[in-house]
């Protein structure tokens, strides 16, 4: 897969089900029961800190400026354009966690349901083969058919990245954070009864993080890990791309210069608010031509998301459209946040891929964009490793951890995760001297 963060950023154990079971095909959510008739407010107790849970981000209090959150993908702005153009049958909760009266922490949700015998359509078709090969087919397809998921997940499935909460350290420095986030999600589950959920998932978190999730393991929840955060550490000495290529060896340095060479009859064009609304369908399009050769993604985006993300996010948000001919052929996405350039959603047309080099041109021009705006990474996320290291990523280990609420499954899970949740094998590529 060559995006630079297609929907396998939400890493966990549906997508690999569904790789096991047939991964030539996607995973499409099922449609969620309507949940805007539950009480929209609930408390969870057990230590000094109070949690309200909300279903819309506009029945949220206004505590972005009492906590100064200043992460971009917790800001009011970005989670109100996810709501508004959300991803086929996903639904949100939202956390203010309290100390007395006083907000001290926020956290985010999504909640989505699968069906994997309805999602995986492989296991719709006819089966070629010997008669063991047709029993591995026919068990794949009862399995299956008992695997419904109903996620709960505290973070963003959209994402790759620690942007599940934030807290105010200095009012929870005593608080186990993860065990009274996966308190919260039990208390809000048992408030969500009409969607059975019965899959909890927190992601992502990083190799290095502070947390303790000694306690989180204690409650059966697993621990897996997943394909690495691939970031971009922009150097000091690179004030401007030149730097950057003169740093990279001779041999990594003409490789850029022919796919540059090769790229040079593309027309770059940042695209307004009205250019994106007129290119709307053709951007869907080619996202889609990205999305329809993914093994397996969890949702799909809603056919306005970009157009969303500019109304909202304005100058945090670039879309970059590369033309030929006067036709789009291909875009990539960057969210712009205080410190970080992220990579997000891309599509191209295949037929120019090969001859232009298309996207090896959209990883280069990825860098020069964080480079000239004075970021200090940019992160392209977890697809691509290998043509990603070859530009100068390096890999960031991440986990994320899980539980089914019943048993059985869990236990299943843990026993089998080495097989089914490992990271792919792949060549680490070195570019710089």
């Amino acid at each position: 897969m060559i995006n630079a963060n297609t929907t396998t950023n939400g890493s966990c154990l549906w997508f690999k089900v569904a790789k096991y079971l047939g991964d030539k095909d996607l995973i499409k959510p099922i449609k969620i029961k309507k949940i805007s008739q539950i009480n929209k407010e609930s408390f969870s107790k057990g230590s000094s800190i109070t949690s309200k849970h909300f279903l819309s981000i506009h029945d949220v209090p206004n505590v972005w400026n009492t906590l100064n959150i200043d992460d971009l993908f917790l800001g009011k702005a970005f989670l109100t354009c996810i709501e508004q153009y959300a991803p086929k049958g996903m639904k949100f909760v939202y956390w203010v966690f309290f100390k007395g009266e006083q907000p001290v922490g926020f956290a985010y949700g999504q909640l989505l349901h699968f069906n994997t015998y309805e999602s995986v359509s492989a296991l719709h078709q006819e089966v070629e083969g010997n008669s063991w090969q047709r029993f591995q087919f026919a068990a794949k397809k009862i399995i299956a058919q008992k695997l419904n998921f109903a996620g709960l997940v505290v973070g963003n499935l959209m994402m790759t990245g620690e942007h599940g909460f934030y807290f105010n350290k200095a009012a929870t420095t005593n608080i186990d954070i993860p065990s009274l986030l996966t308190q919260t999600v039990t208390e809000t589950k048992k408030q969500l009864k009409s969607q059975k959920i019965n899959l909890h998932l927190l992601k992502d978190y990083f190799d290095d993080t502070s947390l303790d999730f000694q306690k989180v393991e204690a409650k059966r929840y697993q621990k897996f890990a997943i394909q690495p955060n691939m970031i971009v550490k922009i150097r000091p000495e690179w004030r401007n791309f030149d730097d950057y290529l003169q740093s990279m060896s001779s041999k990594y340095r003409v490789r850029a210069k022919r796919a540059f060479k090769k790229g040079k009859d593309i027309e770059k064009k940042e695209l307004s608010l009205e250019e994106i609304n007129q290119y709307n369908s053709r951007i869907f399009e080619l996202y889609q031509n990205i999305v329809k050769h993914a093994p397996f993604n969890t949702l799909f985006l809603n056919e306005r998301y970009f157009y969303g993300l500019k109304e909202y996010l304005k100058d945090d948000f670039k879309l970059i459209g590369y033309f030929m001919d006067d036709q789009l052929i291909g875009f990539y996405t960057l969210l712009f946040s205080k410190n970080d350039v992220d990579a997000h959603f891309l599509g191209l047309d295949n037929a120019y891929n090969n001859k232009h080099q298309v996207y090896l041109n959209m990883l280069y021009d990825m860098i020069r964009k964080g480079i000239d705006s004075g970021r200090k990474e940019v992160i392209m996320a977890r697809t691509a490793l290998e043509i990603k290291s070859s530009v100068g990523a390096e890999p960031f280990g991440m986990f994320v951890y899980t539980k089914f609420q019943n048993p059985i499954i869990n236990t299943l899970l843990k026993r089998f995760a080495a097989d089914w949740l490992k990271p792919a094998e792949w060549t680490q590529r070195r570019p710089f001297k």
